[in-house]
């Protein structure tokens, strides 16, 4: 809700904008065009037809699997790089990710019999990366570190800034991570534990 207004309002409007009487009508127009915007025109319809759940449901998903991959900082990310780098690749880095939000995002509304609510949702795959993440390098099968390695060194070399090539280069292994943090959850084991099993 507060996206929708200019920064400078938040705190002198606080009141407000929290009481807005068109506020629901606002989170859910920014969540649909969002959506859209990056998961595609056939977004919804595709996951639909891929799981049968409804479009609310659908677009919570969504929101969990952006907001719990802090998906709008990546996005950032890659907008920053307009003009710096061949116009091809960017638009492959932009694929990385949707690749990601759409893959996360059908996994919740297959293995989720009922979705969190969006913060409780977005809250725990925090806490999953949280535990699994600062643990990849470690726990990765040498293979799957020089596929890693290798796309960070090519998009590095590319112009991508480094930390940004490093985020990017392990989507392919982060997208694994609600699989992971529900593994542990079945077999009531800690997140480092599982991943190490999995990998």
């Amino acid at each position: 809700l507060f996206d929708y207004f200019p920064n400078e309002m938040d705190e002198p409007y606080r009141a407000e904008i929290e009481g807005h009487r068109l506020r629901r009508e606002i989170i859910s127009t920014l969540l649909a065009n969002d959506a859209i915007n990056r998961g595609g025109p056939t977004f919804v319809s595709r996951l639909h037809e891929l799981t049968g759940r409804p479009s609310h449901e659908i677009v919570g998903a969504f929101a969990i699997a952006r907001d719990g991959f802090e998906l709008t900082e990546l996005y950032a990310g890659i907008d920053a790089l307009d003009g710096r780098i061949d116009g091809k690749l960017q638009l492959s880095l932009y694929r990385k990710v949707t690749h990601l939000l759409e893959s996360v995002t059908a996994w919740s509304l297959k293995n989720e019999a009922e979705l969190p609510a969006v913060d409780e949702g977005v809250q725990a795959l925090k806490e999953a990366r949280g535990g699994i993440e600062p643990d990849l390098q470690r726990i990765l099968p040498a293979v799957l570190q020089e596929t890693v390695d290798a796309s960070a060194k090519e998009l590095t070399e590319a112009g991508v800034p480094t930390p940004l090539a490093s985020s990017l280069a392990l989507l392919p292994i982060a997208v694994l991570i609600p699989d992971i943090a529900l593994t542990a959850r079945q077999a009531e084991a800690g997140l480092g534990e599982a991943a190490r099993a999995f990998f």
